[in-house]
């Protein structure tokens, strides 16, 4: 592991010795980078350059694209279909309904799944 130039375009041309890059590959698909912040503490997963989670902040998105659709339906959702959120936090997100029996969730790019389970099996626990 080594000290890593920040991910985030707003810190360009700054070398930060608060980050180490975790992860580095190209799936095929995207670029898959997991940074971890000396500072914060924290893990922080980046597709194409683009900050998707950190383990300190994702119940921000992760509960508003679970919660919010299922708890504005008219008749509780039994199944649900989630498309993307590779990281498993939406799904975890959805089990807490008591009347979400069976949850499919389908993503494209299976690296995204394998960064969660090894940086966030918190998330990928579901």
């Amino acid at each position: 592991q080594k000290d890593a130039e920040a991910p985030s375009p707003a810190y360009a041309g700054r070398r930060q010795k608060r980050w180490v890059k975790v992860l580095k590959m190209h799936s095929g698909k995207q670029l898959v980078e997991v940074m971890y912040d000396k500072r914060r503490k924290s893990m922080s997963l980046y597709l194409d350059r683009a900050l998707q989670l950190t383990d300190t902040g994702e119940h921000m998105y992760h509960e508003m694209m679970a919660h919010t659709p299922l708890l504005t339906t008219t008749q509780p959702a039994s199944s649900v279909l989630v498309i993307g959120a590779g990281d498993g936090g939406v799904s975890l997100r959805v089990l807490m309904h008591p009347s979400v029996k069976r949850v499919v969730q389908v993503e494209l790019d299976d690296a995204v799944v394998n960064a969660s389970r090894n940086y966030f099996p918190q998330l990928a626990a579901a």
